[in-house]
Parts: C-alpha cells; sequence; structure tokens
C-alpha cells in the first residue's frame, strides 16, 4: 500500500537507509521514518516513526542519502549540506559522536554538490 506524505506537493525523491527512509517534496521539505537511534531520522529525537513525519529543521531539500545509522541533506540547490545521526567513524564530517538534528556541514569549497551518496559509513558527494 502507498504511504502517504503529511504534504500537498508531489514527492521528487525518496532515499532509504538501513533501517529508516526519506522523502521530499516539490517544495523543499523532506520527511522522515523508521528508525530513529542515533537520531538519524533528524526529528530532535531517537524515537522510531512508523509514520513520515516532516524534518522541521531543513528547507529547500533538493537531495537525501542515508547510511546505516545516518542522514545526510543537500539543500539550497546544493549549496549546503546538513547531517544527522550517528558519528561514529566521523562520517558526519562534525564534532559531535551524534546528531539529532540536521547540523550543517562545512564544506572545503564553494563548489556546488552535484550528487550524493552513501555507504553503511561513509558519504561521497
Amino acid at each position: 500500500a502507498a504511504l502517504p506524505l503529511p504534504s500537498a506537493q508531489l514527492a521528487v525523491g525518496v532515499a532509504a537507509g538501513a533501517c529508516h527512509s526519506f522523502a521530499w517534496d516539490s517544495s523543499g521539505s523532506a520527511f522522515a521514518w523508521g528508525h530513529g537511534g542515533n537520531g538519524r531520522l533528524g526529528l530532535g529525537s531517537a524515537k522510531h516513526r512508523s509514520l513520515p513525519e516532516r524534518v522541521d529543521a531543513l528547507s529547500a531539500v533538493c537531495g537525501v542519502t542515508c547510511g546505516a545509522n545516518f542522514s545526510f541533506f543537500v539543500t539550497e540547490a546544493g549549496r549546503c549540506l546538513w547531517a544527522c545521526g550517528g558519528n561514529s567513524y566521523g562520517q558526519l564530517g562534525i564534532e559531535a559522536t551524534s546528531a539529532l538534528v540536521p547540523l550543517p556541514v562545512p564544506l572545503p569549497t564553494s563548489e556546488v554538490i552535484a550528487a550524493i551518496e552513501s555507504g553503511a559509513n561513509h558519504v561521497i558527494c
């Protein structure tokens, strides 16, 4: 059965991790559901969600990728990168060991992110 998003806009993308998922719509809103451990859903807690919930900390989302216990979001037409979840291997590119909400990831260049992908414990963009 179809899983409805809490949005009147059309979904334009989906991403799936080990046990969590995201969709984003044409207005740039992101929606998360699944296992919430380590804050990988970006919803402010580690609570699991059985239905999609809007990630209020983000807007202008144009890409998402999910690893085993973390998530990355591309916003602002590829100019900004955000991460949440577990950071056991430094894969989030931030100092914290985990993040319950998406945090900005400093980028070493002013290049625009054209694509992003992840494995279980790494990300490339």
